[in-house]
């Protein structure tokens, strides 16, 4: 009997500590479910503010992204710039040259033209000169003659009235001259004798 008594005490104080430990494990659980739940507004700030860290570093990924990728295209359309003002810097010059060019096609063109009609009427005042000769009376000289925009005025003398109209109506009879007409005639005195000086008008034909 004694032994069941000693069982059963041992029985009891086992259930007891056991009784004991269980409870002390639920405080234990207790305390750390209110440690945990009272850190939480930590939690949530750490949490907060590795969230908006995380969404700046994010954004500011993105806007240096962004920038780079926007400078490549402004380093593009400035080089685009500089080859667009070096293309209008040589067309440029290639239209100052052109200019130069047409200047210097003109001039020469006018020199052209001027040597042309120079010797047109080289040749003009060579065969009028040989018509002139061919009409020129004993008693009358050409002192001198010039053709100029079609018109041609001859100067000379002669010993008197007559041998001009001679000369009129001779040089009209010339293939190169019409309408001769008189411009000035005057009488002067040459030496002993006197002669008259006369100045005509004629059309090229």
């Amino acid at each position: 009997m004694i032994r069941l008594n000693l069982i059963k005490k041992r029985t009891l104080g086992a259930a007891r500590m056991g009784y004991s430990e269980s409870s002390s494990s639920s405080g234990a659980l207790k305390a750390d479910f209110l440690e945990i739940f009272g850190e939480l507004p930590i939690l949530k700030l750490i949490a907060t503010v590795a969230i908006t860290v995380a969404v700046t570093y994010a954004s500011n990924w993105y806007k240096t992204k962004e920038l780079s990728r926007l400078d490549v295209r402004v380093r593009a359309l400035a080089a685009q710039e500089v080859q667009m003002k070096e293309q209008r810097s040589r067309y440029g010059q290639y239209q100052i040259e052109e200019k130069k060019m047409l200047s210097t096609k003109k001039l020469l063109d006018n020199k052209l033209f001027a040597i042309r009609k120079l010797k047109a009427g080289r040749g003009t005042s060579s065969s009028l000169l040989h018509d002139l000769s061919g009409a020129t009376p004993k008693n009358l000289w050409v002192s001198s003659f010039e053709v100029r925009g079609g018109k041609v005025k001859i100067k000379g003398e002669a010993v008197d009235t007559e041998e001009i109209s001679e000369f009129i109506g001779q040089i009209q009879k010339s293939p190169l001259i019409k309408d001769v007409t008189m411009d000035d005639i005057k009488q002067i005195k040459e030496g002993s004798r006197n002669v008259t000086r006369f100045v005509l008008d004629a059309v090229m034909r």
